[in-house]
């Protein structure tokens, strides 16, 4: 739970710094493959209990697919004018 906490706030401050410059769409992306990059790094401790705390939970909660959902979803809607 802790580490789902801290990486749904770690998405959230990521998202907000890289919004200001870009489309919300793209720090998504960046978002989910700065998750891949982490998960693979930490790959090689996946015997250790600190692997589903790390990986499960703070990957887990930095790269939820409901936002990338949610977002994807809003750019449709707004590509075809419908609100």
């Amino acid at each position: 739970m802790l580490g789902t906490g801290l990486g749904a706030v770690a998405r959230f401050k990521l998202t907000n710094i890289f919004s200001q410059f870009h489309k919300k769409f793209i720090a998504t992306f960046v978002v989910n493959i700065v998750g891949c990059l982490i998960a693979g790094c930490l790959l090689p401790f996946a015997l250790s209990n600190w692997f589903s705390v790390t990986t499960l939970g703070f990957v887990g909660g930095f790269t939820t697919y409901s936002t990338f959902n949610n977002e994807a979803s809003r750019l449709l809607l707004k590509k075809n004018k419908i609100n």
